[in-house]
């Protein structure tokens, strides 16, 4: 007969492991387009666990696109059978079974993984779009000139997200009342590019209100870059620090809002991954 203790005691143990897991992988939604990406690179047709010219299976080089820990890529999960297997490979899959679903990728033939027509639009949108953010990644054939065209076009799409970001906070002030509020909103990025912020709005009750914006074409928005800078002012202006995410900016140009990254991040809601060093070369060297 099980015992109170040890009831609470596999409670315990369940929550912990679905903490870690969070704290170890990246979401679903995050590993679609670098798995489509990857598939690309490796001509558009992949079995998951065939070598690259690296000697790196389609797991392993999704596992250091995240840069996972050696604790993450080790970590087991077993079904209900006892059967054994990686928690990451088995993400890798679902995500696959996904996009299979959705017709990026297809089942045709067993044990391989093949980019559709639909599959291929979106690795090549995924690697544009982070080139325009200057994140050209491993494999992406982005030409220099390509890269100086996606760079001009991440500038327009951020300068739009600002401007509807910039008409949503004067309207939402008018909305409530707030007329001479709505008035002193300005886009602060056009005078202070360092600031680590994009524009300065306000609450109802006057209160600052210091907005950070990240602009996509997609129709939604599941990861963004933050500076170094942009975190450090999130970190001292906290509940009154904004990031507006704005997808699809051609068209609906939707907003989510999130308050406080920096408590968000804490209390692990937000997973920050570094996506480049600061490197200083050592003495002697």
């Amino acid at each position: 007969m099980t015992t109170t203790y040890e009831t609470l005691h596999l409670a315990a143990q369940q929550a912990w492991q679905r903490v870690k897991e969070e704290i170890l992988f990246p979401k679903y939604s995050e590993i679609t387009g670098p798995l489509v990406a990857e598939l690309k690179r490796r001509g558009g047709s992949s079995k998951p666990s065939e070598q690259d010219q690296s000697g790196k299976t389609v797991y392993e080089a999704l596992a250091d696109h995240f840069g996972l820990s050696q604790e993450a890529r080790d970590f087991r999960i077993y079904e209900a059978n006892g059967a054994e297997r990686s928690k990451w490979h088995n993400m890798v899959r679902w995500t696959r079974n996904d996009l299979v679903k959705s017709r990026m990728l297809s089942s045709a033939a067993h044990g391989l993984w093949t980019l559709t027509d639909k599959g291929n639009s979106l690795a090549l949108n995924y690697l544009y779009e982070k080139a325009g953010q200057g994140l050209v990644q491993r494999g992406g054939g982005i030409s220099l000139e390509r890269f100086k065209q996606l760079l001009a076009e991440a500038k327009r799409v951020g300068e739009k997200g600002e401007d509807i970001v910039l008409r949503f906070e004067k309207q939402r002030l008018r909305t409530a009342g707030k007329i001479s509020l709505a008035n002193l909103v300005k886009q602060v990025s056009r005078v202070d590019v360092g600031a680590g912020y994009d524009i300065l709005s306000f609450d109802v009750d006057g209160g600052e209100r210091y907005i950070e914006v990240k602009s996509s074409k997609a129709k939604t928005a599941h990861s963004f870059e933050l500076s170094g800078n942009e975190y450090k002012v999130a970190q001292v202006y906290r509940n009154k620090y904004f990031i507006y995410l704005v997808s699809d900016v051609d068209g609906s140009g939707d907003i989510i809002q999130l308050q406080d990254p920096f408590a968000l991040h804490t209390s692990g809601r937000l997973i920050l991954r570094a996506s480049g060093y600061s490197v200083t070369i050592a003495e002697g060297v």
